[in-house]
């Protein structure tokens, strides 16, 4: 047996198991952050035994940096990856090598074999690494009206995008799920005209937001819409609009900040009850650019548009597959009694008559707050309401801000 191939992989796994734990280092303590650092301890008890003569040990220096590197290219291609996630990457596949080719020594069968698989494992891998990378490649809105300022955090930088006068009344908005402010491009320029003040925020991974982590919750987004008015020195309680998801974090926000918050406008007000699992596969459908135009036009026009109403170019771009993830994980680590109710702020709800993918949520959220929320149905639309019917929701927005004002 080649004892300076094992006496290398031992190395390279001691490096690694001490480099792992040494991500709280410069990362801290977060969830993501314990995972390596308990792989890094299994390593380092890997890397000794690879010291000793036990085979296997080999056998473990083949397998788990295998699932490590491969672990890393996934989180290269979907999440947020570090300097350590490709350095790690790196020394888990020259380990795999070592290990194979000291178990192959004086073993030509099973030498055979591994070469085989390695090469095997080469090809889907490699070919699933680029398929994943196109399936989460952005397909980009068209650009927002107003002006670009950035607000800036230790964290993270938000975009957003400023209009109308300066005196007037503040309006944030905050679109969909993986979508761009552009989707607020209309409503924004008729609410300027009208004399407010527009706040469309870019969520975390859209356009120049910047997503450090997929490990948020709504509070992380409600966060950032305070950092944006701190940006623009907001003293008064502002009017939060929210489209689908933004309709989340909207009412996080009332959650998290009551002083800062006005009341909510909600365009598709879900979030209580599932996503129908038809209309769920239609939307990753719809937010991945590799599927065919074709394709996504129907996914488009099950989940977000009313019978009859045509899916517009608007629809079929605009997507950011990683921000949807990241705001997945969000949804799906804070639980709807931290923001489900608003806090105490006044709701107005317009809620689309065939929306598929929060039917009635609206009416369920006044039914439990009848003596704060306002509901306001909007007929031949979908949950692409703001698309389908632009003037019912301009219309039903500044009249319902002309009782506030």
């Amino acid at each position: 047996m080649n004892t300076s191939y094992r006496r290398i992989a031992a190395y390279l796994m001691l490096l690694s198991g001490i480099t792992h734990p040494a991500q709280m280092l410069v990362y801290g303590t977060a969830p993501e952050i314990r995972g390596p650092a308990t792989t890094g301890m299994i390593f380092l008890l890997v890397g000794a035994g690879l010291l000793t003569p036990w085979r296997a040990f080999l056998w473990l220096a083949l397998a788990l940096p295998l699932a490590g590197g491969l672990g890393a290219l996934f989180r290269i291609a979907a999440d947020v990856p570090t300097a350590f996630t490709y350095f790690h990457a790196l020394i888990d596949f020259v380990v795999v090598g070592l290990a194979g080719a000291s178990l192959a020594e004086g073993h030509p069968t099973l030498g055979r074999w591994l070469r085989r698989a390695a090469i095997a494992l080469v090809a889907v891998a490699g070919g699933g690494f680029i398929l994943l990378l196109s399936a989460l490649r952005d397909n980009p809105a068209r650009p927002s009206v107003g002006e670009l300022r950035v607000a800036r955090g230790p964290e993270a930088d938000i975009e957003y995008y400023a209009g109308g006068p300066q005196t007037g009344h503040i309006v944030v908005l905050l679109p969909s799920f993986a979508r761009s402010a552009a989707d607020f491009n209309e409503l924004a320029t008729a609410l300027n005209r009208d004399g407010y003040r527009t706040l469309a925020i870019q969520p975390r991974g859209v356009e120049g937001s910047e997503l450090p982590s997929m490990l948020g919750t709504l509070h992380t987004y409600a966060a950032d819409v305070d950092r944006v008015l701190a940006a623009e020195a907001v003293e008064e309680p502002a009017v939060l609009l929210g489209h689908a998801y933004g309709n989340r974090v909207a009412r996080t926000f009332a959650s998290d900040f009551p002083e800062r918050t006005r009341t909510l406008i909600l365009l598709a007000a879900g979030g209580a009850a599932p996503t129908p699992p038809e209309v769920g596969t239609a939307i990753l459908l719809a937010a991945l650019k590799i599927v065919p135009e074709a394709r996504r036009r129907e996914a488009v026009d099950l989940a977000f548009f009313a019978e009859g109403n045509p899916v517009t170019d608007d629809w079929l771009r605009g997507w950011y597959p990683r921000a949807g993830i990241a705001e997945q994980n969000a949804s799906s680590a804070t639980p709807y009694a931290e923001w489900g109710a608003g806090g105490e702020a006044p709701i107005l709800i317009l809620e689309a008559e065939e929306d598929a993918v929060a039917a009635h949520g609206g009416a369920q959220l006044q039914a439990k707050f009848p003596n704060r929320v306002q509901l306001r149905k909007i007929p031949n639309a979908g949950h692409a309401l703001l698309n389908e019917r632009p003037q019912r929701i301009h219309d039903g927005v500044t009249g319902y801000l002309a009782t506030l004002f």
